[in-house]
């Protein structure tokens, strides 16, 4: 199988006004959402149409200058796999089409006001929201509610275990789904918590059944050459680069206040109305507190734009020093008690192992800062807390 097929793939792609079928990942557009959104599109327009005429489209889910410019690992990613960032439709692409069928990867809820985009297919590892009930033929969600733990760490290794079995990877997909599963599973790493047996067999999966010498990888993610590795990437090697870029404090440090909330943040809708926002961020909290008067922004006129229709914003924070991971949390809203509750909440569940550090209010607007002792506890785990705290705050009040 050619070595550039994704990429081929995307040059061929149709008129994007007239699209029967897209894929699109969550909004906050991480590598998890981009790669799978474009392996959905491949894998099934390649192998699962039973209708000549259906071609799948993958849309990136932020605006394409972001992707350009705002996330590094999934450019460098891209790179690797020999796509050319121009071959990409993004959101703000003027030509969406006004209708289609739409398979959802990361995700579970389509949040674009496309009244006309029918949502057929999930593909995720998050809690289901329980949207797009009545319309969706294939709703394959990896994700245990009853311990809120996803099943996999990946909706990349859910496009592994789509593809094939009697196929063999084409090199430029194999190096993106594996480098996305490495990034979400942290190197397959136990002590982090994310890693599944199935997110482990993806990564078996690959490596054995992808012809790696046609690719033609940088030696930083390659294997030694000693070892008649013939172009195999080593997996550290690879994860490791990735993680520099999408680490990388010079990065981090380039972002205005409003980038470094919008680049990986996600909203949630509360019942029977309302939305909390997470933002994450990866630096520690005292550096990016240090730089940025969060509650002084969120006051201002582009501050308040983003956060005005939010009941709540939580901006969770990630680092890893010296081999140690750790985990701190802002949370921000007008109703200082409400905060307080939400807290309360997080101590008597035990599961975040949360402390408060500090607290203030400015501005008609309330602050808690949190250490997060349970470093394993994402946004994953997190917002479904929330979501539970909210739905107990409702049926209490019936």
């Amino acid at each position: 199988m050619s070595s550039s097929a994704v990429s081929e793939f995307l040059k061929n792609a149709p008129r994007l006004s007239t699209s029967n079928a897209i894929s699109l990942g969550n909004p906050a557009g991480d590598a998890d959402s981009i790669v799978s959104a474009i392996a959905l599109a491949y894998i099934d327009s390649t192998f699962q149409s039973q209708q000549p005429t259906k071609r799948v489209t993958p849309i990136v889910s932020i605006r394409h200058e972001d992707l350009k410019t705002q996330r590094p690992e999934t450019k460098y990613l891209l790179q690797l796999a020999k796509i050319d960032l121009d071959d990409l439709f993004a959101v703000d692409n003027p030509d969406l089409p006004p209708k289609t069928s739409v398979t959802l990867v990361d995700h579970n809820c389509l949040t674009l006001n496309k009244p006309e985009w029918t949502v057929t297919s999930i593909l995720d590892h998050h809690l289901d929201e329980g949207n797009h009930m009545d319309t969706c033929e294939e709703r394959n969600i990896a994700f245990d509610s009853s311990t809120s733990s996803a099943l996999v760490a990946s909706t990349c290794t859910l496009m592994v275990e789509r593809f094939p079995a009697s196929e063999m990877f084409p090199p430029s997909l194999a190096i993106l789904l594996l480098g996305v599963i490495l990034l979400d599973s942290v190197n397959l790493s136990p002590k982090a918590g994310k890693v599944t047996p199935r997110d482990e067999t993806a990564v078996d999966t690959l490596l054995s059944r992808t012809d790696w010498s046609s690719l033609d990888l940088p030696a930083e993610v390659l294997l030694p050459p000693d070892n008649g590795s013939q172009g195999k990437p080593d997996t550290s090697r690879l994860f490791d680069a990735l993680q520099n870029q999408k680490f990388n404090p010079d990065f981090w440090n380039s972002l205005s206040l409003l980038q470094a909330l919008k680049l990986d943040y996600k909203s949630f809708g509360i019942e029977p109305h309302g939305t909390f926002g997470i933002s994450s961020v990866l630096q520690t909290m005292p550096e990016f507190l240090s730089r940025h008067a969060l509650l002084d922004f969120l006051s201002e006129e582009e501050g308040q734009s983003f956060f005005e229709n939010l009941e709540m914003l939580g901006v969770m924070f990630f680092s890893v020093i010296n081999d140690t991971r750790q985990r701190q949390m802002v949370l921000v809203g007008k109703d200082g008690q409400l905060l307080d509750n939400i807290v309360k909440s997080f101590t008597e569940d035990g599961f975040l192992q949360s402390r408060v550090l500090e607290k203030t209010s400015k501005n008609d607007l309330h602050m808690v800062c949190l250490e997060q002792g349970n470093s394993k506890a994402s946004r994953k785990q997190v917002a479904p807390l929330l979501m539970k705290y909210f739905k107990q705050q409702v049926q209490s009040s019936l």
